[in-house]
C-alpha cells in the first residue's frame, strides 16, 4: 500500500497509510491522543478528524484541552445534542443559531409552546439519552437547497466568502432579492 508523509507541529514527518484521516494519525500517535482529538489542521486549515490527510502537507491534532478544542466541542457536540434533544421533544420548534461564547453556548428556538424553567431536566435527560445512545455526527455537504431553490425559481448568487462564511443571496425569477 502506498504511504503518504505528514508534518507534525514539532517537526517531525509521520508516514500513514493513503486514505489515512485525522483520527488515523491521532491513534497512531497514541489512545489518549486520539481519544481527547476533536478535529485536525491541514495546512492550517480546520477540518473534521474524519477528513483524508493529504501528502506532505503539516498537520496538528487539536484536543478539548485547548481553547479551540473546547470550542469545537460546544459547538459541534454540546449545541448539536442540544438542537437535537429540543426537536426530539418539541418536534414543531424552529431552530435558529447555536454559537459559542466565553464560557459555554446557547441556542435560540422557537418552540410552538412556551418552556420554562421547570423544562430543563427533561431537556437535560433529552440529551443525556442521546449521548448514551452513542449517535454519531456526520458531515454531509448539501446539494439539495439548490434543486429545492431551483424548482421555486430562485437562483442561488454567491456574493462573498468571508472568514470561511460563505455568504449567498437568493434571487427570485423577477430579480427580486429575498
Amino acid at each position: 500500500m502506498e504511504n503518504i508523509s505528514v508534518k507534525l507541529p514539532d517537526g517531525s514527518i509521520k508516514q500513514l497509510p493513503k486514505g489515512s484521516t485525522g483520527l488515523d494519525l491521532a491513534l497512531s500517535i497514541g489512545p489518549g491522543l486520539a481519544k481527547d482529538a476533536v478535529a485536525i489542521e491541514i495546512n492550517n486549515i480546520q477540518k473534521d478528524l474524519s477528513d483524508t490527510l493529504e501528502d506532505n502537507a503539516s498537520v496538528s491534532i487539536i484536543t478539548i484541552k485547548s481553547n479551540e478544542g473546547l470550542e469545537i466541542m460546544r459547538h459541534t457536540l454540546t449545541a448539536q445534542v442540544l438542537a437535537s434533544a429540543i426537536k426530539n421533544l418539541y418536534p414543531d420548534a424552529k431552530l435558529a443559531i447555536g454559537p459559542t461564547i466565553e464560557d459555554g453556548f446557547y441556542y435560540d428556538f422557537l418552540p410552538s409552546k412556551p418552556v420554562s424553567i421547570d423544562d430543563l431536566p427533561l431537556i437535560e435527560k433529552e440529551m443525556n439519552k442521546i449521548l448514551s445512545d452513542k449517535s454519531s455526527i456526520n458531515k454531509t455537504y448539501q446539494l439539495f437547497l439548490c434543486l429545492m431553490i431551483k424548482k421555486k425559481h430562485l437562483k442561488l448568487k454567491l456574493l462573498t466568502i468571508q472568514n470561511r462564511m460563505i455568504i449567498f443571496k437568493f434571487i427570485h425569477k423577477n430579480h427580486r432579492v429575498l
